[in-house]
């Protein structure tokens, strides 16, 4: 549970810092919007292949 509580808020943090670094803007949005969708295939065809070894 404590390990789920520090993901949350180091993803927060990592947020911030982002949106710090790159402001926010439409340029941002799409790079984001461009890599979670190859993220997704990847932690399905990956989590898929680890959960089934």
């Amino acid at each position: 549970m404590l390990a789920i509580l520090v993901s949350r808020i180091l993803g927060f943090i990592r947020e911030r810092a982002v949106a710090e670094v790159f402001g926010r803007t439409a340029t941002t949005d799409v790079f984001f919007a461009a890599f979670a969708l190859p993220d997704l295939m990847y932690q399905l065809l990956v989590g898929g292949a680890l959960s089934s070894a």
